[in-house]
């Protein structure tokens, strides 16, 4: 999977390493006895089929971790198996890697370019030099298609002709400005563990989100106490809370719920992209992409409770609290889905 999915243009070493490795995994000598498993367990009685279906599980990670490919290639990844108390594991894949989600609410992924800052040393082993030290002849005109007004960009105006490398490491400079001095937000920065890209993780303090809630007439939902001050009870329908909302306010934010990371992340971007073009980002390929963070505590609990093993739980038609904690990680949408599927 890893040897297709792989675009050799933009993948790391050492993804294309594993990609050269799986292609001599040898499969042969993993067996799973399934002891004549029979779906209709699944559908006769749920609590036998679960029990089944975990032995199952347990057996064939315990095969996989032993003499299983799964564990050649996590060994060749640096993934480790055994006790490490700086590391956790992965939920339904049972290896252990250290969880580097903290202070990450957006991921950006940037190039390596040349004349790094301190904390950005030498250019990777493949940099087309060629192609950084071409001269640019209105720097200004492209850094105009990113930042979209002059206050974001710091001014470029006065800028003359530069190389390729210059302008990226100038735009990157003022891209940090922004989000940190401008935007006010938290920006922490690291390099690959094969040094090719950078990674940008970038989040935001309660206090700073509830400006930007503030800023954008964000709607969040009321909190008990609200309800308290007025002598009122929480409507609820089918045993859900149903929680009257208005738009956030710095002045009454004591009386909101605490934003979700969902909300973090609608917060965030919608400051981001009122002064950046992510589009001409990556075009101009100062990031080469950006994602929302995930995060492990989160995913772990959802991967133990909704949709992880045993396979007999995906059959499972989603709960009240299930939609709700769908909601407040993946955001409304997503959980109309599941609500309705």
């Amino acid at each position: 999977v890893i040897a297709q999915v792989a675009n050799p243009q933009f993948a790391a070493p050492t993804v294309r390493r594993m990609a050269n490795r799986m292609a001599n995994l040898d499969f042969r000598n993993l067996r799973i006895d399934t002891e004549a498993f029979d779906p209709r367990l699944m559908l006769a009685s749920g609590n036998e089929a679960l029990g089944h279906a975990e032995r199952l599980e347990r057996q064939f990670m315990k095969k996989m971790t032993k003499v299983g490919p799964m564990g050649q290639v996590a060994a060749f990844a640096g993934l480790d198996f055994g006790e490490d108390a700086d590391k956790v594991p992965l939920p339904g894949v049972g290896c252990k890697a250290r969880v580097d989600d903290n202070d990450a609410t957006i991921v950006f992924i940037l190039p390596i370019i040349p004349a790094q800052s301190p904390e950005e040393e030498e250019p990777s082993e493949g940099s087309d030099d060629s192609e950084n030290e071409r001269i640019l002849g209105e720097p200004q005109e492209d850094a105009a298609r990113i930042f979209l007004h002059a206050a974001a960009s710091g001014d470029m105006a006065g800028v003359g002709q530069m190389t390729r490398s210059q302008y990226q490491q100038l735009v990157r400079q003022r891209l940090k400005q922004l989000i940190v001095n401008y935007c006010g937000l938290k920006l922490t920065s690291f390099k690959s563990i094969d040094n090719d890209v950078v990674f940008w993780k970038v989040t935001a303090s309660d206090e700073t989100l509830g400006k930007l809630a503030d800023k954008f007439h964000y709607v969040m939902p009321f909190k008990d106490a609200a309800y308290k001050e007025v002598d009122k009870e929480v409507p609820s329908c089918h045993g859900l809370d149903m929680y009257a909302h208005a738009k956030f306010t710095v002045a009454h934010a004591a009386d909101f719920q605490e934003f979700r990371s969902i909300d973090a992340i609608r917060l965030i971007m919608m400051e981001l992209l009122s002064h950046l073009d992510f589009h001409e980002l990556r075009k101009q390929k100062v990031i080469e992409r950006w994602f929302p963070a995930a995060k492990y505590e989160e995913m772990k609990e959802f991967n133990e409770h909704l949709i992880g093993w045993p396979f007999a739980r995906m059959l499972c038609l989603p709960q009240v609290e299930d939609v709700e904690n769908i909601r407040s990680y993946f955001g409304e949408e997503v959980a109309v889905f599941f609500g309705f599927f």
